[in-house]
């Protein structure tokens, strides 16, 4: 080929393409990405409402709720996977539907909100079918086709129902758990939960249930979330004003981009408002990435109040400062577990001359309110008297240590042993001096 001017400026193009390419084509594709993202709603929010018990005609009330805050719009988008009590249809408030939420104008007490289907649950829109939302697949199910269905920048998810505590007495003895399902006589635990929602990239999960910020809950799902919103002891059944949080959320939305904080702070604030007359009644949250450090310092207290209790007169004098001095959360109508609230467990052991409760106390006091977690204790009988053992679920045991909560399985200090060492609940209850 003859060279000439107009053939080398053609290879020095070619070239240039060539050797440039690789590095420009990525750029452009990020561009497109992003432009992408900016087109999906900023927020989609997962009502998950086990509502298969008597908590039924709160989960159409709740439904109400989300409509009337009229908070839906090509910036939020609102899902609630509904399970009435029974198995017949939605006018008797029974069987299983997938909501996607839609504002109420009117105000009305009918359900307006569109029912959609879903293949991987084998919901459709003109068939009625009862669905167990006890199976963690279920949950899983639910978050992987609305995020692939409906996606968005950010996500929330909701957990609406029972939760049980450590355990009840009207379940199975195992971990703890939550979405009691009547028709099925199941519910979800701790461990299964977590596995569900395990990289779903959640921004914000909320328990509106009773015993939800506890620490062997939070342990569980540390890594699989950024912010966790809940109470630590009981919830009444109207629980969250779904009307207030949601008309807040989107207002403040239309003005700037909101994040999981954002709206983690605007249910605490509400909740706070609708209960006020009840100091009990309190939600809190934190960042999950938070609760290794809360734990490990609290694990530095355990070790400290196990040293202090070397004879009978101070197991005895520790076991009554646990037991009556520092506040408590369990469920006043039967059989239940006793939980010790941190912040106030550091408080005592603060009095009591134990200087490591000075950092989980600090921890636990953030922007002047307190983050309130609660710590498994005991379990209690219906007449609110300490039974002799603890679960065998919260018994540290080495042979089933892939079984059991995490928590359990990586505390030193705290929870008993299979075979009795020198942690706290070792010395109180299964040691004798």
């Amino acid at each position: 080929m003859k060279i000439t001017g107009k053939n080398i400026l053609w290879v020095l193009l070619v070239w240039g393409f060539c050797f440039f390419g690789c590095e420009y084509l990525p750029e452009i594709e990020k561009n497109e990405i992003k432009e992408v993202e900016k087109s999906k709603p900023l927020w989609t929010f997962i009502i998950y409402m086990a509502g298969d018990n008597e908590l039924s005609a709160s989960a159409l009330e709740d439904l109400n709720e989300l409509e009337e805050a009229k908070a839906v719009s090509d910036k939020i988008q609102i899902f609630a996977l509904v399970d009435f009590a029974g198995d017949g249809n939605l006018s008797s408030n029974s069987g299983t539907f997938l909501f996607k939420i839609k504002n109420d104008f009117e105000d009305s007490e009918d359900i307006v909100s569109e029912r959609i289907a879903c293949p991987p649950l084998g919901l459709k829109t003109d068939e009625e079918i009862e669905i167990n939302l006890a199976d963690s697949s279920v949950l899983e199910k639910t978050i992987d086709f609305i995020k692939g269905e409906y996606p968005s920048q950010e996500y929330g998810l909701i957990m609406w129902g029972h939760g049980t505590g450590y355990k009840s007495t009207n379940i199975p003895e195992k971990t703890r758990g939550v979405a009691v399902d009547d028709t099925s006589g199941d519910y979800m635990s701790t461990i299964d939960f977590a596995k569900a929602i395990n990289k779903k990239n959640l921004s914000v999960i909320g328990f509106d249930t009773c015993f939800g910020m506890l620490l062997e809950n939070i342990y569980e799902i540390k890594d699989c979330g950024k912010y966790f919103i809940g109470s630590s002891g009981l919830v009444p059944a109207n629980g969250w004003n779904y009307k207030t949080v949601f008309s807040e959320f989107a207002k403040n939305l239309e003005k700037s981009q909101e994040s999981g904080e954002d709206f983690c702070k605007i249910a605490v604030n509400h909740f706070e408002n609708l209960y006020s007359s009840n100091e009990k009644l309190k939600i809190s949250y934190l960042e999950l990435e938070q609760v290794r450090k809360i734990s490990e310092k609290f694990d530095k207290l355990a070790k400290k109040i196990g040293e202090n209790i070397i004879d009978k007169s101070s197991q005895e004098k520790f076991f009554n400062i646990l037991f009556n001095d520092v506040k408590s959360y369990y469920n006043n109508y039967g059989a239940t577990d006793l939980y010790l609230d941190l912040y106030s467990l550091a408080d005592k052991m603060l009095q009591e001359g134990i200087e490591e409760a000075t950092e989980l106390k600090d921890m636990l006091l953030q922007n002047g309110k307190i983050l309130n977690i609660g710590i498994h204790f005991a379990a209690l009988t219906s007449e609110g008297i300490i039974k002799e053992r603890h679960s065998n679920s919260y018994i540290k045991n080495d042979k089933i240590i892939n079984e059991q909560l995490r928590f359990v399985a990586e505390n030193q200090y705290w929870v008993p042993n299979y075979e009795p060492k020198d942690t706290v609940l070792d010395k109180l209850f299964y040691t004798n001096f």
